[in-house]
């Protein structure tokens, strides 16, 4: 049986239909902002982080971008994506400002 969701469950579910529409029409800044939002919501989803680096990244803001990937490393060191991460993270740092 279905329960009813609560008020932060929904903002959640509305933020996420957002982050994906500006990551849809490639609008990192807006699709940051969406994503700085969820991580205040959800403070212990280290996958905010991230998307947070990544999208830092994009943004050319690579030494913010090199923190969060390397936060997001230490909190999930074995998530199935640290070697993307690692790459990615690489990369900024060598664009480093």
């Amino acid at each position: 049986m279905l329960r009813p969701n609560g008020k932060r469950e929904i903002l959640a579910r509305v933020l996420r239909n957002l982050r994906a529409a500006h990551l849809a029409a490639r609008d990192w800044p807006a699709a940051l902002g969406v994503v700085e939002l969820l991580a205040i919501m959800e403070p212990t989803d280290p996958d905010h982080g991230r998307d947070r680096g990544l999208l830092l990244g994009r943004v050319g803001r690579f030494n913010e971008a090199v923190i969060a990937l390397g936060r997001y490393l230490q909190e999930r060191p074995d998530a199935h994506d640290t070697a993307d991460v690692r790459q990615v993270q690489a990369i900024f740092a060598g664009r480093r400002n």
